[in-house]
C-alpha cells in the first residue's frame, strides 16, 4: 500500500487584546474590535472554522472590514460573538454592553476595548450621545483612563455646527485647565486655567442654547459683578472697564496675530476703545521695530500715541505712552530725554523703576528685556498698575 503524504492544515494564529487565543471563549473574553477588524479578510473565518464553529463563521464571512466604521456597525459585529449574552441581558445599543461590561469582573476588559474603539469613532455622529453619557459617569462606571480633552475636540469642526454640549465640556475643560498624564507619553498633556478660548467655547454653547453653559455664564458674571475690580465704587482711571473681557481679548490674540485689529463687538464704551486701540498700537510698534530703526520706531510711537502736539489730558493711558516713549528714547541712546519720558509718566511703576537704580520689578528685570519684550509687559499688565 502506497501512502500518499498529506500537508498538514496550517494553524493559524489569532490575537486580541494583547493575547494570543486557542478557543472562541478565550476570545470572547478579550474581544478588542481594533485587533479583530483587519482579520475580517478571512483569517478569523478560517480561525473559527478550525475550531469548529462552522455557524459562526458563515455569519462572519458576510461582515465587511467597514463594520467596525460605526457605532451600529460595532453593535452588529457584537450580537453576532455575543448573540446569546446580549439576549439574555436585554442589551438594546452599544452604550449598554459598555456599562454591564465595564461593571462586570469577567468581561471588564471588553468594555474597556469597546470603549476606546467607540471613543475613535469621531466621524460617526451617532456615537456623541454615547461618548457624553460615559463621560459624564465616567467616575460611577470607572471609566479607563482617556484623553478626554482630545476625544471632545476632535469631534469640532465649524463651532457653529457643533454639538452645543461638546462646545459646552471642551470650553470648561480649557478654562479650568485641563490635564492628561498618559504613562506612555513623556510629555503629559497640560492646559492652565483660565484660558480665554475655554470662556468663548462656553459663551457659543451658551447661545447654541446649552443650559449648562447658561448657568456657567450666569454664575461666572455673577462673580464678576462681585469682583473688588468690577464695584461700582471704583473711581480709578480704569472704572468702567470690563477687565476680565480685555484680558481675555489680549490674551487670546496678542501672541498670535502679528497686526491686531479690534472691531465693535470688542468694546462697549469709549473707554474699552481707547485700550483697545493702544493695545493695537503696540502691537504693530513691536512689528516695526523688528525692521526699522529706533528713529522710525519712535517716530511711529509719538504719531500713535500723541498725535495733537502732545496734548491729551483726559488720556488715561498716558503713563503707559510715556513709558513706552522712554524705552524708546533710551534705545536710541539719549538718556536725558528718555529720564524726561519717564517723569512725565507720573507714578507709573514701571517708569518710577526705570528711574531708580532697582535691578527687578514684581521679579522682573525690565530694564534688561528687549523691546518687544518690554512692550509685552506693559499690556500684559495693564491693569496692574491702576
Amino acid at each position: 500500500m502506497k501512502l500518499i503524504p498529506r500537508a498538514k492544515p496550517v494553524k493559524i494564529r489569532i490575537k486580541s487584546g494583547g493575547e494570543e487565543h486557542s478557543s472562541l471563549d478565550s476570545l470572547k473574553r478579550n474581544f478588542d474590535i481594533h485587533d479583530i477588524q483587519p482579520l475580517l479578510d478571512g483569517r478569523l473565518v478560517r480561525w473559527l472554522k478550525q475550531q469548529g464553529e462552522n455557524e459562526l463563521a458563515d455569519m462572519v464571512s458576510k461582515v465587511d472590514a467597514s463594520v467596525a466604521d460605526s457605532i451600529h456597525g460595532v453593535m452588529y459585529l457584537m450580537k453576532i460573538f455575543f448573540a446569546e449574552y446580549i439576549e439574555r441581558n436585554n442589551i438594546s445599543d452599544v452604550l449598554e454592553l459598555i456599562k454591564l461590561w465595564l461593571k462586570s469582573s469577567s468581561y471588564r476588559k471588553n468594555g474597556e476595548n469597546l470603549f476606546y474603539v467607540i471613543s475613535w469613532l469621531w466621524d460617526d455622529p451617532a456615537s456623541l450621545e454615547t461618548i457624553k453619557y460615559l463621560y459624564k459617569h465616567r467616575e460611577e462606571l470607572n471609566v479607563p483612563q482617556c484623553n478626554w480633552y482630545f476625544i471632545f475636540d476632535m469631534r469640532i469642526e465649524d463651532e457653529d455646527k457643533t454639538d452645543p454640549e461638546v462646545l459646552y465640556i471642551v470650553g470648561k475643560m480649557l478654562w479650568e485647565g485641563y490635564q492628561f498624564n498618559d504613562l506612555y507619553v513623556k510629555e503629559p498633556y497640560r492646559h492652565y486655567k483660565g484660558d480665554p478660548d475655554g470662556l468663548e467655547m462656553i459663551e457659543k454653547s451658551a447661545r447654541l442654547g446649552c443650559q449648562e453653559a447658561n448657568l456657567f455664564i450666569f454664575e461666572y458674571n455673577r462673580k464678576q459683578k462681585e469682583a473688588p475690580e468690577n464695584n461700582p465704587k471704583d473711581t480709578g482711571r480704569f472704572a468702567g472697564i470690563n477687565r476680565e473681557k480685555i484680558k481675555r481679548w489680549i490674551d487670546s490674540k496678542w501672541e498670535t496675530d502679528s497686526i491686531l485689529k479690534f472691531f465693535s463687538e470688542d468694546y462697549a464704551n469709549d473707554k474699552e476703545r481707547s485700550i483697545l486701540n493702544f493695545v493695537c498700537q503696540c502691537r504693530a510698534l513691536v512689528s516695526y521695530c523688528a525692521n526699522l530703526s529706533w528713529d522710525s520706531t519712535l517716530q511711529k510711537a509719538s504719531y500713535y500715541f500723541f498725535p495733537e502736539n502732545n496734548k491729551q489730558p483726559n488720556d488715561i493711558l498716558a503713563k503707559e505712552k510715556w513709558f513706552i516713549i522712554g524705552l524708546l528714547r533710551k534705545l536710541k541712546g539719549y538718556p536725558g530725554v528718555a529720564k524726561e519720558a519717564f517723569t512725565k509718566a507720573g507714578d507709573y511703576p514701571p517708569a518710577q523703576y526705570m528711574l531708580s537704580s532697582r535691578k527687578l520689578l514684581n521679579n522682573s528685570d525690565l530694564k534688561s528685556m528687549p523691546f518687544p519684550s518690554q512692550v509685552s509687559y506693559v499690556v500684559k499688565c495693564l491693569f496692574d498698575y491702576e
